[in-house]
């Protein structure tokens, strides 16, 4: 197997579906409804769309659960939100299977009611999690495939819905399908420091100095004078809040 290759850093999220493994369950105690399950099962391998294999490492939302806050959504819309960790009503904890969740009290909403119910018959069954990657790791193995291991993850959120969503990545996976036809010749040269992370794809982060887009943030940016032509491949939210900085620059 090849050396590791570290760290694929990204401004754009990515999802994965829990299929297997979510256990989601409703249960009322005391006139109380919650909800559970697991949002992520540890050393579960993915395959990514066939370009390389992925695994969740434990102890990989360590920082995440001490530093930020989550929300549980359903089919990842915001505006479909049923509890938060810092309203206390998100419950999230690793253990040796994976990161997880409880939900309680369920909201008194129809939402709330609806999504409990769809649990308690068996027709919402499956989960998927946003995040970004903080620290992966990268290996090869002597047939050329590619598997990822995730060791710190910036969780967002966690989506209960029927469809989860197909898993996807920003990771920029041609670079590293070019790299499996040198990696081999590399690692048998001795003088060889190359890795997976020293040629990077395109570069669609903003070049915005403000302190929020620094910090990957780039839908709270502060600065009403940012025109980087490279806010556009933003994603869909961020790059609505770039066009309403620029139109409101414009109108000034």
């Amino acid at each position: 197997m090849s050396k590791p290759h570290r760290k694929t850093k990204s401004s754009k999220p990515e999802l994965r579906s829990t299929l297997k493994g979510s256990q989601l369950e409703v249960r009322e105690q005391k006139g109380v409804k919650k909800l559970s399950g697991y949002a992520v099962v540890f050393n579960s391998p993915a395959d990514i769309g066939g370009d390389f294999t992925e695994i969740v490492a434990p102890g990989a939302f360590t920082r995440t659960l001490k530093e930020d806050d989550q929300v549980m959504l359903r089919d990842h819309l915001s505006q479909l939100l049923i509890a938060r960790k810092s309203a206390g009503t998100l419950i999230l904890r690793q253990d040796k299977t994976g990161l997880a969740f409880e939900v309680s009290p369920m909201p008194s909403t129809t939402l709330g009611n609806d999504t409990y119910e769809d649990v308690r018959n068996g027709s919402l069954t499956g989960c998927s999690f946003g995040f970004f990657v903080r620290d992966d790791t990268w290996t090869q193995d002597a047939d050329g495939k590619l598997m990822r291991v995730i060791n710190d993850i910036k969780l967002v959120e966690v989506t209960l819905t029927a469809f989860p969503a197909y898993d996807s990545t920003s990771v920029d996976v041609r670079t590293i399908r070019a790299k499996r036809l040198t990696t081999k010749s590399q690692d048998d040269d001795p003088d060889s420091e190359d890795d997976l992370d020293s040629e990077e794809g395109p570069d669609d982060s903003c070049d915005c100095d403000c302190p929020e887009c620094e910090g990957d943030d780039c839908a709270h940016c502060s600065n009403s004078d940012c025109d980087d032509p490279n806010c556009l491949l933003c994603p869909s939210g961020e790059r609505a809040a770039h066009l309403d900085l620029l139109m409101r620059r414009l109108r000034a």
